[in-house]
């Protein structure tokens, strides 16, 4: 740095910040949470981080911050992506590498904003993704609409350096938009990372729901559950803005393996969520349909 004139108040030439350094965690954020993203939680949308990759490293999972009042049972997931990849940021998956399963929101683990230490919702990627230094990884949290999720934003963000996919454009058009405050999800470096518990696991202790197949689907799709007890099962389909499409009612089912075929000729093409209810507990699918 130089100047043509001499300093007249060399006193105020120093800044100062601090910052918290863990090797097993990476974030955009400070860490304190100042907004909430998006404005409408019943949004559907992506909010998603790039970071630069220095050292070669292992991703192992996505944590994100999430605000009290989400809806508990929300279907949620996460991805990470390619920030090199020639499709990043111009279609909706492009340069995804790799995401993790689909959870049910647990509403326990979230945040009102005044925590002096963040709940940091875990979502475990499927495959583990080691990255070379010199590359860029992104992290997304992505909620798919009709319920309500909101998470925490930090701290200021220079222009497209975070980013957003939704309908938050002219006209509610979908599309990436860079976004000038941080979203709160982080790269997880923890190879004993765990991921923080669905719905269905504290509530579904008497039966058990397996992936629908095939999913996608074009003309049906199955839907296997096992029951430990006698219990009464209905089966509700809804779409992305939380409209109930389908219900069926299986009355009382004694205990052991049963199935649902879902006939979807009927229903457009998009994601929808199946929720098996079993004595009031519920635990949801997520069904795209083509």
């Amino acid at each position: 740095v130089s100047a043509m004139n001499e300093d007249e108040n060399p006193a105020n030439n120093t800044a100062a910040q601090s910052f918290e350094v863990s090797s097993l965690h990476y974030g955009r954020d400070n860490g304190t949470m100042t907004g909430l993203f998006p404005g409408d939680g019943a949004d559907d949308f992506i909010a998603l981080n790039p970071y630069d990759i220095f050292e070669d490293v292992t991703v192992y999972a996505i944590d994100v911050a999430i605000a009290e009042g989400s809806e508990n049972g929300t279907p949620v997931v996460a991805h990470l992506f390619d920030g090199f990849d020639e499709t990043y940021l111009v279609e909706q998956y492009g340069g995804l590498i790799g995401s993790t399963s689909e959870l049910d929101l647990a509403a326990a683990y979230s945040n009102d904003g005044s925590e002096d230490d963040v709940v940091w919702y875990t979502l475990v990627l499927e495959d583990p993704y080691t990255a070379p230094g010199g590359s860029v990884l992104a992290a997304g949290f992505e909620h798919y609409g009709g319920s309500s999720v909101q998470i925490w934003e930090s701290q200021y963000a220079y222009d497209n350096t975070s980013f957003v996919y939704g309908p938050f454009g002219s006209g509610s058009a979908y599309d990436w938009y860079y976004t000038n405050e941080t979203p709160m999800v982080r790269l997880n470096l923890d190879p004993n990372a765990t991921n923080t518990v669905a719905v269905q696991e504290v509530t579904t202790e008497h039966f058990q729901l397996y992936p629908l197949a095939p999913n996608p689907a074009a003309e049906s799709t199955r839907l296997q559950y096992r029951l430990d007890q006698a219990a009464d099962v209905a089966l509700e389909v809804y779409d992305m803005t939380g409209k109930l499409v389908q219900q069926m009612n299986r009355g009382t089912q004694a205990p052991g393996y049963h199935s649902i075929t879902l006939d979807v000729t009927a229903m457009n093409a998009g994601v929808y969520t199946t929720t098996l209810v079993v004595n009031g507990a519920r635990a949801t699918e997520r069904l795209l349909v083509d």
